[in-house]
């Protein structure tokens, strides 16, 4: 017996060693280039695989949860283009219960609403979302139509809520461009564009909007300075997105500036500015502006935006890393699947992609769909799980970012023959970093890979450096 105790005893030996030598050959290696310098104090997950054959080429802490920031636009992309696929164009309709009788709408004009968030320079080459709001109203002042009887009603009714607040938002996160809410019904990504001009010493600071409405209640406590004086001027945005004060002192010798500050009410600014554009085109509203949440029935169809498709979208939103549009997509998965778009059905169709990718239910939580939330977690390992499934539709691939070539990876992995070689979304937050994607190995193989970096004190930029050597050390296969 003591004899078989010690036969056993041996194998279990020889399979903990076999398991240390060969499931994750590159272990070893990958932790000593993130053990020094401000990578030391990090916590560290890293996840790496061979595309072809599924062989697991490295696996540190693979297992465990993270904060993803950005490398989260990932899953609202897929998704995306999962459920509605990529050359899906939705279709904003202006309509009226009849059709006009001579000059007049003798009822409602109604704008049914489908969440399009592509109504931005970005991807409409270069023309701001307003030109495709004064292109409809010229449309429908083409019918003839010179007054409107009723209301003007946004059909609200695709979205749970004509706007909404992603889950875990910081107060700081609604103050700058990267945290403009999703919503409905917007345009140029929400955000609202605030001229910022000195006046003479004494006098308060000039502010003023770009739109024909304003989006802002504004309380200016400002005042110019003398001219090379030091700059304390502070634009805050409430909370309640309506109220926008400015204090502090600007230089009188300042130039013209402008601020892109998130809007907090898009559907209402988005209806205002559409009425304005309507009566600069001859259409008059008899009555007035309002938002419905339950559905219009679709009438005379006057006008229509289309989108740009959903492939160029997520394509913006994975390159640029662009927040606006990556909840958006998030939204619009949701809302594809289970009628209306809501932070819960988008996170019911999140359970269903993950089980088709075969993800461990515990492997991953949802806040939001741009990673700008911190309650989000992943391990590397379903990340890589998400790549292996997804890489099989081109159009995802293509989305992402290409080293020293595109979008977040123009300036990264761009020397010793990397350069269009790794195609990969990153990630960043304080204390926060990562990068998960694609490389092509120096034999021609394809590494699916995951690095994510959490609760360093230091800048992002020693961080970001380790990751790269370690996807340059992947590439080396």
């Amino acid at each position: 017996m003591p004899v078989r105790h010690a036969w056993i005893s041996l194998l279990l030996l020889i399979l903990v060693f076999a398991a240390s030598a060969f499931a994750a050959p590159l272990d070893d290696e990958l932790r000593r280039l993130v053990s020094s310098g401000a990578s030391a104090r990090a916590h560290w997950g890293i996840y790496a695989i061979d595309a072809e054959s599924g062989r697991v080429l490295a696996d540190i802490n693979g297992d465990r949860l993270f904060v993803p920031a950005s490398t989260r636009k990932l899953v609202s992309t897929a998704m995306a283009l999962e459920y509605l696929g990529g050359s899906r164009v939705l279709e904003t309709h202006i309509h009226a219960p009849t059709p006009p009788a001579g000059d007049t709408i003798r009822g409602d004009l109604v704008v049914r609403a489908v969440g399009d968030p592509s109504w931005t320079p970005g991807l409409r080459g270069g023309r701001p979302g307003t030109a495709l709001l004064r292109q409809a109203a010229r449309d429908v002042a083409a019918r003839g139509v010179t007054r409107i009887e009723g209301d003007l009603v946004v059909d609200a009714s695709r979205f749970r809520r004509p706007a909404l607040i992603p889950e875990g938002w910081e107060w700081s996160d609604f103050q700058t461009s990267d945290g403009p809410i999703p919503a409905v019904l917007s345009f140029d990504r929400n955000l609202a564009s605030v001229r910022i001009e000195p006046a003479q010493p004494g006098q308060p600071v000039r502010i003023a909007f770009d739109s024909l409405t304003n989006p802002f209640e504004l309380t200016n406590r400002s005042v110019t300075g003398a001219r090379d004086s030091a700059p304390t001027f502070v634009l805050t945005r409430g909370l309640d997105g309506i109220h926008l004060e400015a204090t502090g002192s600007l230089a009188a010798n300042t130039a013209l500036g402008r601020r892109a500050m998130p809007v907090g009410r898009p559907v209402d600014f988005t209806a205002a500015e559409f009425a304005a554009l309507l009566a600069a085109e001859g259409v008059r509203l008899a009555g007035s502006v309002r938002i419905s949440t339950d559905s219009v029935p679709l009438g005379e169809i006057l006008a229509t935006v289309r989108s740009a498709p959903i492939a160029e979208i997520a394509t913006v939103a994975n390159r640029d890393s662009d927040n606006f549009l990556a909840e958006s997509l998030y939204l619009l998965a949701g809302a594809e699947l289970y009628s209306r778009g809501s932070y819960q059905s988008s996170l019911e169709a999140e359970r269903r992609f993950w089980r088709t990718v075969g993800a461990d239910p515990a492997d991953w939580v949802a806040a939001d769909g741009s990673g700008l939330s911190r309650r989000n977690l992943v391990t590397p390992r379903a990340y890589v799980q998400l790549l292996q499934h997804s890489r099989r539709n081109p159009i995802f691939v293509d989305t992402l970012a290409v080293s020293g070539r595109s979008g977040t990876l123009r300036y990264r992995l761009s020397e010793s023959g990397m350069a269009g070689r790794v195609q990969a979304k990153t990630g960043t937050l304080t204390g926060v970093a990562g990068l998960a994607g694609t490389v092509r190995t120096s034999s021609g193989r394809t590494v699916l890979f995951a690095v994510l970096a959490n609760n360093f004190a230091s800048s992002p930029t020693p961080i970001r450096r380790d990751i790269d050597r370690v996807v340059e050390r992947l590439a080396a296969q």
